[in-house]
């Protein structure tokens, strides 16, 4: 059985990323990152839908059409590269990798290989 990664230390994970130069003064993705990083915790990414988090993080009403309105689009573009940026540099030695998946909204978490024992849990 794979270990599950501790919800604490993802949290302290998320809050070294967040304290990052990749996200200085980007509150937006900070608050992005935030939110969908707690859903996963909480064992609802399965609900992290663009009008989910239109609704409930950026105060989007029900008529919101991602169609016509990209943010979510565009803000999760902009958490997935620095995410990755942030692992290439600074986090390229970090026991815990968060990373946001092209076409999805729900963050993989998974222990890093260079710090662990190659033992990965997706969440």
């Amino acid at each position: 059985m794979i270990p599950a990664v501790d919800n604490e230390a993802v949290r302290l994970q998320l809050a070294r990323v967040c304290q990052s130069e990749d996200f200085a003064e980007t509150t937006r993705a900070i608050e992005f990152l935030h939110f969908v990083i707690e859903e996963a915790l909480a064992d609802r990414a399965d609900r992290l839908s663009q009008r989910v988090i239109a609704n409930e993080l950026y105060g989007r009403g029900s008529d919101f059409d991602p169609s016509t309105d990209p943010i979510l689009r565009m803000q999760a573009g902009r958490v997935r590269r620095a995410l990755e940026h942030y692992y290439l540099t600074a986090g390229k030695q970090d026991a815990i990798v968060i990373s946001l998946q092209k076409g999805s909204y729900a963050p993989t978490i998974v222990t890093n290989a260079a710090e662990d024992t190659g033992i990965q849990k997706q969440r």
